[in-house]
Protein backbone atom coordinates (compact mmCIF):
# COMPACT_ATOMS: atom_id res chain seq x y z
CA UNK A 1 0.00 0.00 0.00
CA UNK A 2 2.95 2.06 0.60
CA UNK A 3 4.05 2.29 -3.13
CA UNK A 4 0.57 3.96 -4.12
CA UNK A 5 1.76 7.04 -2.00
CA UNK A 6 5.80 6.94 -3.76
CA UNK A 7 6.14 8.19 -6.91
CA UNK A 8 6.69 5.87 -9.88
CA UNK A 9 7.76 5.78 -13.41
CA UNK A 10 5.05 7.49 -15.35
CA UNK A 11 4.76 4.61 -17.93
CA UNK A 12 4.21 2.04 -14.59
CA UNK A 13 0.99 1.01 -13.57
CA UNK A 14 0.86 -0.43 -10.06
CA UNK A 15 -2.26 -2.42 -9.04
CA UNK A 16 -2.22 -3.33 -5.00
CA UNK A 17 -4.54 -5.94 -3.78
CA UNK A 18 -5.51 -6.49 -0.09
CA UNK A 19 -6.82 -10.11 -0.21
CA UNK A 20 -9.87 -11.31 1.62
CA UNK A 21 -11.84 -14.16 1.84
CA UNK A 22 -14.19 -13.23 -0.70
CA UNK A 23 -13.36 -10.31 -1.71
CA UNK A 24 -10.40 -8.42 -2.45
CA UNK A 25 -10.20 -4.18 -2.61
CA UNK A 26 -7.56 -3.53 -5.33
CA UNK A 27 -6.53 -0.17 -5.99
CA UNK A 28 -4.74 1.59 -9.03
CA UNK A 29 -2.55 4.11 -9.69
CA UNK A 30 -0.29 5.37 -12.09
CA UNK A 31 2.72 7.22 -12.83
CA UNK A 32 1.13 9.80 -14.95
CA UNK A 33 -2.04 10.39 -13.69
CA UNK A 34 -1.58 8.68 -9.94
CA UNK A 35 -4.54 7.32 -7.79
CA UNK A 36 -6.96 6.16 -10.96
CA UNK A 37 -10.55 6.20 -9.23
CA UNK A 38 -11.80 4.73 -6.15
CA UNK A 39 -10.72 1.56 -4.54
CA UNK A 40 -12.92 -1.22 -5.63
CA UNK A 41 -13.90 -4.53 -3.94
CA UNK A 42 -13.74 -7.18 -6.69
CA UNK A 43 -14.73 -10.77 -5.72
CA UNK A 44 -12.11 -13.35 -5.82
CA UNK A 45 -13.56 -15.85 -8.09
CA UNK A 46 -13.40 -15.18 -11.92
CA UNK A 47 -15.33 -12.51 -11.99
CA UNK A 48 -13.09 -10.70 -10.21
CA UNK A 49 -10.20 -11.24 -12.45
CA UNK A 50 -12.36 -10.28 -15.32
CA UNK A 51 -13.35 -6.72 -13.51
CA UNK A 52 -9.62 -6.10 -12.78
CA UNK A 53 -8.91 -6.99 -16.20
CA UNK A 54 -11.13 -4.32 -17.58
CA UNK A 55 -9.82 -2.14 -14.79
CA UNK A 56 -6.19 -2.42 -16.21
CA UNK A 57 -7.17 -2.16 -19.63
CA UNK A 58 -9.24 0.99 -19.10
CA UNK A 59 -6.32 2.91 -16.75
CA UNK A 60 -4.19 1.19 -20.05
CA UNK A 61 -5.98 3.53 -22.07
CA UNK A 62 -8.30 6.22 -20.51
CA UNK A 63 -11.18 7.07 -22.81
CA UNK A 64 -11.62 3.11 -24.12
CA UNK A 65 -14.05 0.80 -21.89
Amino acid sequence: MDLLRREVPASSLVVAIDPGKAYNRVWLTSGERGLIGEPVSLPVLRDGVDELERLIAAAAWPGRR
